[in-house]
């Protein structure tokens, strides 16, 4: 098998994510699953998994995945704020606000994306 361009493995992720997003999550998951079959120790793909359980409220697996980058180190600023926007959803603010303490503002999406979390169960 012919290894994706970076480029590609990247267009293939942001499918991934939107179509997470739009609701055709069985699509996007399947996406992510055959990704991480070819790369498994891809972090950008773990997390694309994890969010594909955390949009159908599988809270438990999407953090699993999660808590599995943070361990590995890598991309663990976007797995800690996907992270905080999980516990967000199920309303758990004081692990929101320890989880968001944890991320830095120079990672700028993840911080966004923290912030939007901590908005989330401060309401």
């Amino acid at each position: 098998m012919e290894a994706l361009s970076k480029e590609n493995a990247r267009l293939l992720l942001t499918i991934g994510f939107a179509a997470c997003a739009k609701g055709k999550v069985a699509q996007g998951r399947k996406l992510f699953e055959n990704m991480h079959i070819a790369y498994p120790e891809a972090s950008a793909v773990i997390v694309g998994l994890a969010f594909s359980h955390i949009v159908v409220d599988d809270f438990a697996e999407g953090e699993r995945l999660l808590n599995e980058v943070i361990k590995l180190g890598d991309e663990d600023q976007d797995a800690l704020a996907l992270l905080a926007f999980s516990k967000a959803l199920q309303k758990k603010e004081d692990e929101v606000q320890d989880i968001v303490a944890q991320i830095s503002k120079e990672h700028t999406s993840a911080y966004s994306l923290a912030k939007e979390a901590l908005k989330l169960v401060t309401k």
